[in-house]
């Protein structure tokens, strides 16, 4: 009930309910934020140590210092930090393998539609020509074409019924194979539906520290090699980058409906991995 010193007639268990919720919304985030930091910072310190002399592998904990016998804690750059050159080859021949394995192409491949490997030029008038441009972007799921799709199909449905001679519902046989053609644009269409629903919320984020892709972060000092999966078919619109990470592997990012050009997602990548790409060659 309101009062002079309650006007609104909130109860004081229900203001110490609402302190205690928030408080322990509070606490809950900066555990998340701290948990998030700490996985980032581990792939930061896994770009150094997969590539180290003085690395060593640990049952409890995988690759850690043999200088110290315990996980990587720096911040920037290691003091002890010791270039293997050999393991960084072998991680840039893995990476060549698979592009001569799946994606090197002849002329006649390219004609029918073979994936290649690319590497586009960089272009100086792209709208991502430095660094300070390419901080904090978010690229989020479009579905343009996705949803072209769903509205192609629904259209070719209504012309099929409205086109159609008899009642469409009358099973004669003409009509059967009529309705099995539209019950299989139907299940595209619902197929299509869910894909768009579960990739709407996906995004790409680029930061000073890397590439956030689908709970996956990818540091730019992990990366060592990256090129366009280019797709040499004029039905398609797919647009995925190829990227070699130390610590990761080579990673697949699909840019197929998203609000950037796999050229534009290069020249980001190329940007930020410069002088990283320097000091291993």
């Amino acid at each position: 009930m309101p009062t002079y010193e309650n006007p609104r007639g909130f109860s004081i268990q229900f203001v110490f309910a609402k302190l205690v919720a928030k408080t322990r919304n509070e606490i809950i985030h900066k555990h998340v934020v701290k948990h998030l930091t700490k996985i980032v910072n581990r792939d930061y310190h896994l770009s150094f140590c997969k590539v180290c002399t003085n690395r060593k592998r640990n049952l409890e904990n995988g690759i850690i210092c043999s200088l110290t016998n315990k996980i990587a804690d720096f911040q920037d750059n290691c003091p002890s930090y010791d270039f293997d050159t050999l393991e960084f080859q072998n991680y840039k021949k893995r990476f060549q393998d698979e592009i001569s394995d799946k994606y090197t192409t002849k002329d006649m491949e390219k004609l029918i539609g073979v994936t290649s490997f690319e590497k586009p030029e960089f272009s100086r008038f792209s709208k991502y020509n430095s660094i300070e441009k390419t901080q904090n972007l978010v690229f989020k799921y479009n579905g343009f074409y996705g949803t072209i799709g769903i509205i192609t199909i629904l259209l070719i449905i209504v012309g099929l019924i409205l086109t159609s001679n008899n009642d469409v519902f009358y099973l004669t046989g003409e009509n059967i194979i009529l309705l099995i053609f539209m019950l299989i644009l139907l299940s595209i269409c619902v197929f299509k539906l869910v894909e768009f629903s579960s990739k709407k919320k996906l995004k790409i984020t680029i930061n000073p520290n890397g590439i956030e892709y689908q709970n996956n972060n990818l540091s730019w000092n992990s990366i060592f090699d990256f090129g366009v999966l280019q797709i040499n078919n004029n039905n398609t619109d797919a647009s995925i980058i190829l990227i070699g990470t130390i610590t990761k592997g080579n990673v697949k990012i699909d840019l197929t409906d998203f609000n950037v050009s796999s050229e534009e997602f290069y020249n980001i990548i190329e940007l930020n991995t410069k002088n990283v790409l320097q000091h291993r060659v």
